[in-house]
Formats: C-alpha cells, sequence, structure tokens
C-alpha cells in the first residue's frame, strides 16, 4: 500500500517489512531497500529509532513497530526484540539485512511475517517488556537500545509512545484501533477519570480522591457482561508494587457528570469537615495510604475473562503519577503537597499523567462547586 505523507514517499507491503522509505525531495526512489515505562540503554549518542507502537492482542499478529524521530537516515540491519533478554539469541526477531529507516519513517515487526521468519515468541496480553536492541559494530554483546514494560491491553488495542508537556514518555493504551506503519492517534481517554487527589493534607486532615465522570452517559463501574467483576483503585506499597486500594462495588454506576469521594478515613468524618451533601457518595479504601513524595495511582477496568473462566486481566482506565521528589529527575507538580492544597484536574477529556494538566486548588470544590452540584457539566471557578 502507497503512502504519501508531507514530503516523504512510503511504500508497504500489507504485511512485514517496510521496504522503500525515501525523501521525496530526491526527485526519484533510490534502489530498493528493506527496510516502551520507558527505559533507554547503552551508551554514546542519544538514540534516534525509538519505539513507537506496542500491539500485544490480536487475533492476527502481534507487533512492535518502530520510528525514526530523528533528521538523518538510520541503518538497522540487523536490530534485534524480544520479550526476554535470558532467551538464546537465536530466538530474537531480527531486521532484515538492508533495512534503511528515512526521517521520520516507520518499520513495523510482525510476529506473524509471510515474508520473513516469524517470531519465535509472543507478547502477552496481560503485559510484559519489550526490549529493542541493536548490534554492537565493535564485536561485543548486543546494545540495549531501549525496552517499554506495559500492562494488560483489550484485544485489538495497542500502547503507543506520547511525549507529555514534561517531555516525558509514555506509553498509554491508544484511542481506537492500531496505527501500525502511520501516525499515532493518541491516548485512549475514559469517561470516568481521577479528578482531584489529596494525597499530603496537613497534619490531622484525611487523604482522598475525587473520581468523576465527565461524560453525559451513566458509567458501570463493573463489566455489564460479567457483573462480578468491578472497577479497582490501585496504589502503590512501600516497595513500588501496585496493589488494590480499593475494589469497587459491582453494583456501582455513576450517573451523568456524578462524582465521588474515595477516602483514607471515616467517610462521616470526610463529610462533617467539608460539609459534603448526603447525595455525594463517599467510599472508604480497604489498603494503604497515598505517598507524601509521589505515587502511581490509576483506576482499572476489567476485561473479559480468560479461556479458563477465571482469569481477568485489568487495563488502566486512567492513570496519574504525581511527584513532589526533587531528587528523582522527574517533573514536579503544581505546588499541592502539606499546604492544605489538592490537586485538581484541569481538564478531565485530556491525558492525565502530565502536571500541566493539574493545578493546585481548596479542597473539595471551593474552586469548583461542581464537586456538589453533580447535574452540573461546567466548571465554576471563584473570583478569588
Amino acid at each position: 500500500m502507497l503512502r504519501e505523507r508531507g514530503k516523504r514517499l512510503r511504500l508497504y507491503t500489507t504485511m512485514g517489512a517496510l521496504w522503500i522509505i525515501c525523501s521525496a525531495a530526491a526527485a526519484m526512489v533510490a534502489a530498493p531497500q528493506r527496510f516502551v515505562n520507558a527505559v533507554a540503554g547503552g551508551s554514546g549518542p542519544p538514540e534516534t529509532i525509538v519505539i513507537n507502537e506496542i500491539l500485544a492482542h490480536s487475533d492476527v499478529s502481534d507487533a512492535v513497530e518502530l520510528l525514526n524521530i530523528g533528521e538523518a537516515p538510520v541503518d538497522i540491519s540487523g536490530w534485534m526484540l524480544t520479550d526476554d533478554l535470558t532467551k538464546a539469541q537465536s530466538l530474537w526477531a531480527r531486521v532484515p539485512a538492508g533495512t534503511v529507516l528515512a526521517p521520520g519513517a516507520y518499520y513495523v515487526s510482525w510476529q506473524v511475517d509471510p515474508r520473513h521468519d516469524n517470531w519465535s515468541f509472543g507478547l502477552s496480553e496481560a503485559g510484559e517488556t519489550v526490549h529493542l536492541l541493536r548490534p554492537d559494530l565493535a564485536g561485543g554483546p548486543p546494545l540495549l537500545v531501549q525496552q517499554v514494560s506495559f500492562g494488560a491491553s483489550p484485544n485489538d488495542v495497542s500502547f503507543i509512545r506520547y511525549v507529555d508537556s514534561t517531555d516525558r514518555v509514555h506509553y498509554p493504551l491508544q484511542a481506537g484501533r492500531p496505527t501500525l506503519g502511520a501516525p499515532n492517534r493518541g491516548p485512549r481517554l475514559s469517561l470516568v477519570v481521577i479528578e482531584e487527589i489529596m494525597h499530603h493534607p496537613p497534619s490531622g486532615g484525611e487523604e482522598y480522591v475525587v473520581i468523576a465522570n465527565v461524560s453525559g452517559l451513566s458509567v458501570p463501574l463493573y463489566d455489564p457482561n460479567f457483573p462480578g467483576n468491578a472497577w479497582k483503585f490501585v496504589g502503590q506499597d512501600q516497595n513500588g508494587r501496585s496493589h488494590d486500594m480499593l475494589v469497587f462495588p459491582t453494583s456501582l454506576r455513576l450517573a451523568p457528570h456524578e462524582r465521588i469521594i474515595l477516602s483514607e478515613g471515616d467517610p462521616t468524618a470526610l463529610r462533617q469537615k467539608y460539609r459534603i451533601p448526603e447525595a455525594i457518595r463517599i467510599f472508604r479504601w480497604e489498603r494503604g495510604g497515598l505517598n507524601n513524595r509521589r505515587e502511581h495511582i490509576a483506576l482499572m477496568e476489567p476485561q473479559p475473562p480468560e479461556a479458563d473462566g477465571v482469569t481477568v486481566h485489568y487495563v488502566v482506565a486512567d492513570a496519574v503519577e504525581y511527584n513532589y521528589d526533587p531528587n528523582n529527575g522527574l517533573p514536579l507538580w503544581p505546588e499541592a503537597s502539606g499546604n492544605g492544597l489538592a490537586l485538581g484536574r484541569i481538564d478531565g477529556w485530556a491525558f492525565g499523567d502530565d502536571p500541566a494538566n493539574w493545578r493546585a486548588v481548596s479542597p473539595l470544590g471551593k474552586t469548583a462547586p461542581r464537586l456538589y452540584l453533580p447535574w452540573v457539566g461546567v466548571d465554576v471557578v471563584s473570583a478569588e
């Protein structure tokens, strides 16, 4: 299939290798050439070849897409992909000889490929890590270019490389179907999101999280086809491992624009302190608390049970990783830590895990009274 985008000409096969990628400015096509949390590896100049899309749950073929984000062509002949660095290198997937990526061009490695050898492995729909390596021109062991760890994914939904306002790279699920060999659409957004976080209250205060249905639809927080499988609110333990903080009631459904509150402490005390109307539902989480300095929290949505009828994978519906640790090299979030203010989301229809989409707010609706008016669909901001 032939695609023309901007000033580049790209010639693709239906499945498998990208054979020719060149600049249209060259006036003619040269001789044919065959053509992840993310961690960069190796040494030397920054790598310009990145993992741009990962399809790990497909009834046809898993796939990994590479993208040249640099300004010069890169020969990726012999580059390797694997999901397990301990496997014999003979079992790794390899890019064919003569594969050159022009700036802005893609290469898609398919698990099932009629033109080249199939992968000896498959990616897990439950989540794992994919590693990209390149040959060492000095003759040493292969050099790690990048590795991307990802969680569970729905069928025919890929993970994409997404760069936030601070230039931090994320790999969220993509909106819509895979875009292998073409530009990504953007992150998949949820109708139900994390809207406010009090992670470090003043002494004597209570931690809480506000969950909002930002849509005009009624949204069940359970799988309608398997009502016993409910959404989860997850955080991290002291060792950084994810753990369930609250499994929502299996009958819980959010009305259009409804907000609910998840509380560390006694819901009655929280209601009295902030004069929260009885119409606002408050749920006490069952385990753990929020870290004052940094934590990854998420809403997790159940997928249909596996063939055994028991195993259920959960995918990220919405996630936030706030950071107030000045020593870890990550961007700092708005000043809402230990000073009586909370983190408030600016736009529920924008990517949530970006500090630019958050601001410091007065707790529970003092600057956004819609929390107490669940039928209101717009922000009401005070004149303070």
